[in-house]
């Protein structure tokens, strides 16, 4: 039954974007934070979360269980994240395009803040080769993150917009959209 409910609260929260709880967010109530410990074990949480475009209104939730896996970068930062969690990265024309974590492979850049860790004041970006991809083969607790998008020609579930974002380990990852 538990099962079931996941299935269905990820379905109408399009919850297919989950990170680890380990995973550091910036947030202005807290700065820098693992998601769990930001959540203090409540369900969710609002918070105003950095992004590439700036502080932005969202909210940190639970999940459930989920498959663990790591994807390792070249500047040294492993991303514990679920499988089908997408990444900003630039595509063989050269044109930045999300791509799930089970579609990436040894070699392909990834979009990262120019200093990992640092909020605005980001610098620019910079791109970090993916140098190992690993399956845990474990389940365990996971995290998303739901931003409330500034204001652009939005498909919802289905936009492509680089406006879907939040910031890991200096790292773009895409966020949830919530009912």
């Amino acid at each position: 039954v538990e099962h079931i409910k996941q299935q269905f609260t990820a379905a109408i929260n399009s919850v297919n974007n989950c990170v680890d709880g380990s995973s550091p967010i910036w947030t202005q109530e807290s700065g820098c934070v693992a998601v769990a410990d930001y959540l203090d074990g409540a369900p969710e949480r609002a918070a105003t979360i950095w992004t590439p475009y700036g502080w932005q209104p969202g909210m940190v939730y639970e999940t459930g269980m989920r498959r663990l896996v790591e994807t390792h970068l070249s500047n040294g930062v492993v991303l514990k994240t679920s499988p089908d969690h997408r990444f900003r990265v630039v595509d063989e024309a050269g044109e930045q395009a999300w791509r799930r974590q089970e579609e990436l492979r040894l070699g392909d850049f990834v979009l990262v803040n120019a200093e990992v860790d640092v909020p605005d004041w980001i610098k620019g970006v910079r791109l970090e080769r993916v140098v190992a991809l690993v399956d845990s083969g474990r389940e365990v607790p996971m995290y998303d993150v739901a931003i409330y998008e500034p204001s652009h020609h939005c498909e919802g579930i289905d936009c492509k917009a680089p406006h879907h974002s939040f910031v890991v380990s200096g790292t773009y990852l895409a966020n949830s959209w919530r009912m």
